[in-house]
């Protein structure tokens, strides 16, 4: 697909943020960090959801967990150029550019949340998100009626 979609980043919505442990983030032992990212498709309103799942763990201990949702509105010419019969296909360049944004913006929630506190010593490094996504997603129409 060499088409340019557009779109429109309308909401972020952090919906957890729980820090535990945090004894453990004065001792020199290094924080281990994993990094997950979902999406979801609403038909009607022609939106995708990328969810950026944020675990840092310390000595096998949790010390944050953050999930953050970005929504974007695609427009509706983008929309028909990704559609196939009842399902769309989020292609892998624009799945890797959603999450860039959701995963930047994840970066500076977890600045903002813990300036004050013995977690702002972490700090969320880069993530080169681009080789992540090598196979587009493809999201069904839900079957109406039922």
């Amino acid at each position: 697909m060499t088409e340019q979609l557009f779109y429109r980043f309308i909401k972020l919505e952090l919906t957890q943020f729980v820090t535990t442990a945090t004894d453990s983030v004065d001792d020199d032992n290094p924080a281990e960090l994993s990094s997950s990212f979902k999406f979801g498709y609403n038909f009607d309103e022609e939106v995708v959801c990328c969810t950026t799942t944020i675990i840092i763990t310390k000595e096998s201990c949790q010390i944050l967990r953050a999930e953050l949702n970005s929504y974007f509105k695609l427009q509706p010419g983008s929309v028909a150029s990704i559609s196939e019969n009842d399902h769309v296909i989020l292609p892998t360049a624009l799945m890797t550019q959603f999450a860039s944004l959701t995963y930047g913006s994840m970066r500076g929630v977890i600045y903002a949340k813990t300036m004050g506190t013995k977690l702002e010593k972490i700090v969320l490094p880069p993530n080169d998100i681009q080789n992540i996504f090598t196979n587009p997603v493809k999201f069904q129409r839900p079957l109406s009626g039922l």
